[in-house]
């Protein structure tokens, strides 16, 4: 288990700070990064504004809260991403929506989500790809 936790804060470098300001938002206080070996350092600036994991407050009871299990900073950097349209900061790059999907997953292992679920919650966020158009075949 020590293992995990040393990757865990070795990809997840920062601690996740947010401040509840009311309808199911949250700012951070301060900037919340993962460190992927594909794309880098990604960071979610400081002041941004997320509702955590996109969840329906119909499907809650069945698989938790946006702020709720292990996937809350998975969420957050997916968020970041998907309303960024794939910017990471800091450099000149832009990722896919479905790049940034498969980065979500990603996160998702690294923070322990079992498999099923994870497959799941992927699943689900392909299929919001029609919410977010920065590309249309992404």
């Amino acid at each position: 288990m020590a293992g995990n936790k040393s990757k865990l804060d070795k990809l997840f470098p920062k601690e996740l700070d947010v401040r509840f300001i009311g309808d199911d938002e949250f700012y951070l206080l301060k900037d919340f990064t993962y460190k992927s070996d594909e794309y880098g350092i990604i960071t979610c600036p400081k002041t941004y504004i997320t509702d955590g994991a996109s969840i329906p407050k119909w499907a809650q009871p069945f698989v938790g809260s946006p702020w709720s299990g292990k996937y809350p900073r998975a969420a957050v950097i997916h968020d970041w991403l998907c309303s960024s349209e794939g910017e990471i900061l800091g450099k000149d790059v832009r990722i896919t929506k479905k790049e940034t999907d498969k980065l979500f997953k990603e996160m998702l292992e690294v923070l322990g989500v079992r498999f099923i679920k994870r497959h799941k919650m992927y699943r689900a966020v392909r299929i919001a790809k029609r919410k977010f158009t920065w590309e249309k075949n992404g």
